[in-house]
């Protein structure tokens, strides 16, 4: 796993709580966070490009768990932050996976979103 990561690390994609910013050639939906929900984003990847994505939640997170994992690509999560996303290379088409972060609010409590992601691969 941690070779895997290791690879993809190349791209890097910020996510701070739900918005972020990505590499030219990994782009994503931008959705309104919410605490205690589901949100789903739309990546887009070109060239079968890695994206990397850094949870980072006000309180600090918990755990970050792979609830779908992707039929056409690699994700992985070294630790509670670090995650990433990699097409499978020459694949062309659309790919989804769902993740949970688990993290503490403000006031120390822990809540729960999951992450879930539409993958279109050009």
């Amino acid at each position: 796993m941690r070779r895997i990561f290791g690879i993809l690390a190349g791209v890097a994609l910020a996510m701070t709580a739900g918005v972020g910013e990505a590499a030219a050639d990994c782009t994503f939906s931008r959705p309104p966070f919410c605490g205690g929900c589901s949100i789903d984003i739309a990546i887009t990847v070109s060239g079968g490009s890695a994206c990397r994505f850094a949870s980072r939640f006000s309180g600090g997170v918990v755990s970050t768990t792979t609830l779908v994992r992707p039929k056409h690509g690699i994700f992985a999560h070294a630790n509670a932050y670090d995650l990433a996303y990699q097409v499978q290379p020459g694949y062309k088409g659309a790919d989804y996976f769902e993740y949970e972060v688990v993290y503490l609010d403000r006031s120390g409590g822990k809540q729960r979103v999951v992450l879930r992601n539409s993958v279109t691969s050009n």
